[in-house]
């Protein structure tokens, strides 16, 4: 493996390792304003919530696009919204990736 690569995979397993600890847990209205803002994604259940992040965050569109396209990835459509907020008990499992929110329900 060349040093390139090397440093590549010493980096994404560093972010990796960051994202992972910076994975939470979040109830519904800590996330309202971001979907609102449209800053919401929700990523589906069998998706790695990490490796969605470190897509994003090495602007890698490819993968990101994919999951879109399959509908594993997207923002919540209206029905969603409107049930979460008249249930207002959802509790999400959710990471940071600046400016974007990636959740999943629980």
């Amino acid at each position: 493996m060349d040093s390139k690569k090397k440093t590549e995979n010493a980096e994404d397993n560093e972010l990796r390792e960051k994202l992972r600890g910076e994975v939470d847990f979040a109830p519904w209205q800590a996330l309202r304003a971001h979907a609102e803002a449209e800053r919401l994604f929700l990523a589906a259940s069998d998706l790695d919530l990490v490796e969605i992040g470190i897509a994003l965050a090495r602007d890698q569109p490819e993968p990101v696009d994919e999951w879109i396209a399959a509908g594993q990835l997207g923002r919540p459509s209206a029905p969603q919204l409107e049930k979460w907020t008249e249930a207002d008990e959802q509790i999400f499992r959710c990471l940071i990736v600046a400016p974007f929110v990636l959740a999943q329900e629980t």
